[in-house]
Parts: structure tokens; sequence; C-alpha cells
């Protein structure tokens, strides 16, 4: 092998190496970083944690915007048996009109375990109550730290609005109908 092949290769190696120690410090720097706010249930087959990048509020006061908020379900059961779960976004406070506000739900399977809520790709109007939306439900079946990660995004779908707010969050309960 000459000299140009052999270092060639060594750089080649090298490169892959800090590639590699750079992926794997940033997955593990994302994985710290996401959980600052998180909620369990303990149910019969197991738990379920709801865990949030940032807390658990969603707030919109503004003309025209958008609240999005990443946040991940844990599951961990030892049984065939689904351990089924419901998420569902509570309005507190609405001072918008009917149809101003909107939300959409974009749903990752990333664990590869049970199965997730479906995502909810065309924005549903929220009316001007205080008020409860079922997103879904999902379940683990044998799960050791499975995760199912979501996107939830809420939005003002108009620029006439005056200074009006809304105030929401969201819940986890159990559901074992599901699976």
């Amino acid at each position: 092998m000459t000299k140009k092949a052999r270092f060639l290769l060594g750089s080649t190696f090298i490169t892959g190496l800090l590639i590699i120690a750079f992926v794997i410090g940033y997955v593990s720097f994302t994985i710290n970083t996401l959980v600052e706010t998180a909620f369990s249930i303990t149910v019969d087959g197991g738990n379920l944690n709801l865990a949030f990048a940032g807390e658990n509020k969603i707030v919109l006061n503004k003309h025209y915007g958008e609240d999005t908020k990443l946040f991940t379900v844990t599951g961990n059961t030892n049984s065939d048996l689904p351990l089924g779960y419901s998420l569902v976004l509570v309005i507190d406070q609405n001072a918008f009109s009917d149809n101003i506000v909107s939300y959409a739900l974009a749903s990752f399977n990333t664990s590869e375990n049970g199965e997730t809520i479906p995502s909810i790709i065309e924005k549903q109007a929220i009316n001007s109550q205080a008020d409860r939306y079922l997103l879904g439900s999902g379940f683990f079946i044998d799960s050791e730290n499975a995760i199912h990660t979501y996107m939830l995004s809420v939005s003002i779908d108009s620029k006439l609005i005056s200074n009006n707010s809304l105030k929401a969050h969201l819940e986890i309960i159990e559901d074992n109908k599901v699976g």
C-alpha cells in the first residue's frame, strides 16, 4: 500500500470516528435536554410517562402566531397486553372566536413499539369555550422505555385578531380499550 493510500485510509477512519462521536454526543444532548417537565401514571400493566421539551402549557396571545410543543410518551410494561393511553388537549381559557384557533399533531413511533396516536394533518378548529379535545389513543406492548414522540401545533388562523389569548395544556389518561 502506498503512503498516499495509507494516509487517505487513515484520514477517512479518523473522520468517521469524529462523525460517530459527534452524532452520539448530539443524540445524548438532545435526549437529556428534552425532559424538562414530566408526568407519570401507574396502571395495572405498567407505567406511562409524559415528558415535554419545556413546560406543559400552551399560550397564544399574539395577533397571529403558533405555539408548538414537542413531547414524548414513554411506556414500560412486561405484558403482552396493550398498555394503552389517550392524550387530551385541555383548553383552560380561549378568548378567541370559534374557528380562529386550530391544532394539528405529528406522530412518530420512535421505538417502533405498539402504535402511536395517528397524526392529525388537517388542522382541527377549536371553539371559543374552555373545552377538552381528545387527540387520540396509542399503546405499547411488552416494552421497556419505549417512546412515542409527538409534536402538537396550536395556531391562530387569522391576521384580523385583536388582543385575545388562549391558554391550554395536555393530559395523559389510561386507555385500556386500545390495542
